[in-house]
């Protein structure tokens, strides 16, 4: 074996030394991006389980219902808005009075 032989081998080991630490690095990164996700999936888990729990709670059910009551109310009261919104600007381009609609 010459120089060059073992120039080329030693260069070699260099090589694969870097490419280890380099891939070892990237597995470090790669297990604390695994870990901070498990940690997340954690956190849902516990959050679910609490909204399983608000779910059955009698108290939450009587506030959906009332929200969905209100919900509801709103809805009308801005249909009836529409609706004088639309009497009002017939009777502004010489349609048919507000008040005839409403009559109607």
């Amino acid at each position: 074996m010459d120089k060059s032989d073992f120039s080329d081998i030693e260069r070699e080991l260099r090589y694969q030394e870097f490419m280890i630490r380099y891939l070892q690095e990237e597995q470090k990164k790669r297990w604390e991006e695994l870990h901070e996700i498990e940690r997340k999936m954690s956190e849902l888990d516990i959050i679910r389980e609490n909204l399983e729990q608000l779910k059955n709670d009698p108290r939450f059910k009587k506030l959906v219902e009332l929200a969905e009551k209100e919900k509801h109310k709103t809805s009308r009261s801005a249909e009836q808005v529409r609706v004088r919104r639309r009497c009002t600007k017939r009777a502004e381009r010489g349609g048919d009075p507000p008040s005839t609609e409403q009559e109607r």
